[in-house]
């Protein structure tokens, strides 16, 4: 007996190997697939990706793996397919979601199916077998179909006749085709028949033709969307964050789908200068930028020697500028005052015309005329004066221009001393093509 237990026993572990190893060996090829098309999409090869995670799903079946598909037909631009596979998502992972992922995939549910429409498919007679866009989708009557935004082509097949329809499908719009035979006796071939009578009877009169339903009015066209593009942003700061057009998105690494166009970009860490400049998205463009993140302890000291030197030159410059424009004031002033006093000579009463003595009064001119010694003592006044003034301008011009000069350099060296030395944040662009120019990415966590 003892013999026959133990051969038993054997018996019972031998085939529970036997049952076993299989499904460990399909687990095993499942994560192997699994890992490979998370590499992929890293890459973004979204259709190696989409291959290697279908083949694990048809492996060992795993909710999270349908998340990943959902994710590579929205990056493929195929919505339809995308919805399918995000509603599985959430049916078959149910609660086991953890909340932020199924939040996120509920939030990409909803964006893909805002590409798509709704074709309500009207075919007669029933079980007509009918192809959109060349791929079989069954016989009629249908459910509602889902289809992508923009042109489709529709084949209905009854026996041997053939109808054919293009129809253009829009976002969030839905559409009803009607596909009836032209005559009941195409129907009549294609349906069965009722069956025969016993007796003859009386044949039934024609039915009178039903009146065709009035062709629905073509909507009109929407414009089409903008492409949009992929922004990816890296940093040398692990953790640093990122703003785009005022809103914090994320850390880096950060890659997301953004309309085309120009965004602001800001990217800063705690003890870094950040770093904001503008970014133009390139539509179908994997739009790269790496920045680079300057500490605050790599910024030059504001107060530094070429800062007091533009200082000191402003200074001066003010003080030139100050004494100049002030002594000007004052001397324009009184060569105005003896220029009113000459004006104030009474006329030749000879004449009735001003005196013009000025040529008259040189160094040393002498006259017994008392209004021409009144005159000349004036104009040699005013002369002086006119002459200071003049003088003045030569210190009150370049004063001004060494106070502005000074002043704004020293302002530039206490507010932006990275300008002139160097330490200050940057960033690169680079542009490469993508697959697609649609968003919605889902990121998962945990491991399959």
């Amino acid at each position: 007996m003892k013999g026959t237990q133990l051969l038993a026993l054997f018996t019972v572990l031998a085939l529970a190997v036997a049952f076993a190893t299989p499904a460990e060996a399909q687990k095993a090829k499942a994560k192997k697939l699994f890992d490979k098309g998370v590499a992929a999409m890293d890459e973004h090869e979204y259709k190696d990706a989409l291959k290697a995670f279908e083949g694990a799903y048809k492996a060992a079946p795993h909710w999270m793996v349908l998340a990943h598909i959902g994710n590579c037909h929205a990056k493929l631009n195929d919505p339809v397919r995308s919805i399918k596979a995000y509603e599985q998502y959430l049916k078959d992972g149910g609660e086991d979601i953890p909340t932020d992922e199924r939040e996120a995939a509920r939030k990409a549910l909803a964006e893909q199916r805002r590409k798509v429409g709704v074709l309500h498919l009207l075919v007669k007679p029933k079980g007509t077998k009918v192809k959109i866009d060349g791929d079989t989708i069954g016989e009629s009557p249908f459910e509602e179909i889902l289809l992508k935004a923009g042109p489709h082509h529709i084949l209905a097949i009854r026996g041997d006749e053939e109808e054919e329809r293009d129809i253009s499908i829009y976002s969030g719009k839905e559409l009803t085709v009607r596909m009836y035979p032209d005559d009941d006796s195409v129907a009549a071939v294609v349906a069965p028949g009722p069956k025969p009578k016993p007796k003859p009877a009386e044949p039934e009169p024609e039915p009178e033709p039903e009146p065709e339903p009035e062709p629905e009015p073509e909507p009109e066209p929407e414009p089409e969307p903008e492409p949009e593009g992929v922004l990816s942003v890296n940093a040398n700061v692990d953790g640093a964050t990122v703003d785009l057009d005022g809103e914090p998105v994320g850390e880096v690494p950060y890659e997301e789908t953004v309309a085309s166009g120009m965004h602001q970009l800001t990217v800063g860490a705690d003890g870094y200068l950040a770093w904001s400049d503008s970014v133009n998205v390139m539509g179908g463009q994997l739009n790269t930028v790496d920045v680079s993140l300057v500490g605050e302890d790599e910024k030059p000291e504001r107060l530094s020697i070429p800062f007091w030197i533009a200082a000191g030159v402003g200074a001066a410059g003010l003080i030139a500028g100050g004494i100049g424009w002030g002594a000007f004031g004052y001397y324009k002033n009184s060569e105005g005052n003896y220029e009113d006093a000459i004006k104030g000579i009474p006329p030749d009463p000879a004449t009735g015309q001003p005196y013009n003595w000025g040529n008259y009064c040189a160094d040393g001119y002498v006259s017994d005329n008392p209004a021409e010694i009144y005159y000349c003592d004036s104009e040699w006044k005013r002369r002086d004066y006119e002459d200071k003034a003049k003088g003045m301008l030569g210190l009150a011009i370049p004063g001004t221009i060494l106070f502005v000069a000074g002043g704004t350099m020293a302002a530039l060296f206490y507010f932006k001393p990275e300008w002139f030395f160097g330490a200050e944040s940057d960033a690169s662009i680079t542009l490469a093509p993508v697959a697609t120019n649609d968003g919605g990415s889902l990121v998962l966590g945990g491991s399959f």
